[in-house]
């Protein structure tokens, strides 16, 4: 196991091949342990996974564990009130790391299996050059400026818009009584 990508991947097999496999399952969500719970990783899916599978998540999850520790590279892994908390062999913390630091540009994005392939154009504020700066404008243009970055992240195309960039020429040029081209 060299990356938490594959030990989701290895956790929603154990899934399948315990409880089954039903379209109504919860998503894996690995998140960090609670700071109260000595863990490198803490799986709720127990919880949210009780009422489909219609069984009490301390047993789900205790089922779950059994399984997760027997994977390899996990050190221990256990059930608390219908979670599961694991810990990792040393050696798989440390490739972690490693991957971290020879692949930080695209360490920790989800990709989607199959963006969309057409361009997209998300239009949102932007600060009126003429005017003045108010709140309102600057939490626009930052979400609007975060929603691009998420969906680059994802794999999909959204084109940097020009109107931006030639406002902001315009204004640089009226500050310095330039032309612009």
């Amino acid at each position: 196991m060299t990356s938490l990508v594959q030990f989701r991947h290895l956790v929603e097999k154990i899934i399948s091949d315990k409880f089954g496999i039903e379209a109504n399952l919860p998503a894996v969500i690995l998140q960090p342990a609670p700071k109260h719970v000595e863990a490198d990783l803490c799986l709720p899916w127990a919880m949210s996974a009780a009422k489909v599978l219609r069984k009490n998540p301390a047993e789900t999850a205790a089922a779950l564990a059994l399984e997760i520790a027997k994977a390899e590279g996990v050190e221990k892994a256990w059930a608390t009130q219908g979670f599961v908390n694991v810990i990792f062999k040393t050696q798989v913390l440390k490739e972690f790391l490693r991957q971290l630091k020879y692949n930080r540009k695209d360490y920790g994005y989800l990709k989607l299996p199959h963006p969309p392939q057409e361009k997209i154009l998300l239009e949102f504020v932007s600060a009126n050059p003429t005017g003045p700066l108010h709140v309102a404008s600057g939490r626009g243009a930052s979400l609007g400026d975060s929603l691009v970055r998420i969906m680059r992240a994802l794999g999909m195309h959204i084109p940097l818009s020009n109107i931006a960039i030639f406002f902001c020429k315009i204004n640089s040029a009226h500050r310095t009584n330039r032309a612009v081209m």
